[in-house]
């Protein structure tokens, strides 16, 4: 990866990371809590949410002006990613004893669940790469 996005990557996740802890522990009652000329503190989130989505799509649309491109592998590890962070964010706040409830006879917790997801990423990551050509062999 190339250093000067990876750095960009790293402060993004940095200002995200610092987000979630100083905001993560918001109460009901102060999401309604007036902020600025955008509304109160919910309206607020909302708007920042609908911002990150927004600018998805022109850096999306951007990139096809890149040498990258839409490269496919580029763009399925784009979705992996977003797939990701939906199963991180519908985690947060939760205790050690909420991830290891179990909601019905024969479900998963969500602790087994998310084990699940990283054993699965794990033994399909190791089948591609056992398929996949060695470089200088062909296709490689």
């Amino acid at each position: 990866m190339d250093k000067d996005l990876e750095q960009l990557l790293a402060r993004m996740r940095n200002v995200r990371e610092e987000t979630l802890r100083l905001l993560e522990d918001l109460e009901e009652d102060e999401l309604l809590v007036p902020c600025n000329r955008f509304g109160n503190i919910r309206q607020v989130i909302e708007l920042l949410i609908w911002h990150e989505r927004d600018h998805y799509g022109q850096i999306r649309k951007n990139r096809g002006h890149t040498a990258v491109g839409t490269k496919s592998i580029n763009l399925l590890m784009s979705d992996l990613m977003a797939a990701r962070g939906m199963v991180e964010g519908m985690m947060l706040g939760l205790t050690s004893e909420e991830l290891d409830m179990v909601p019905a006879e024969g479900e998963w917790s969500i602790r087994r669940v998310t084990e699940h997801l990283m054993e699965a990423e794990t033994r399909f990551r190791q089948q591609i790469l056992e398929k996949r050509p060695k470089k200088g062999e062909e296709g490689g």
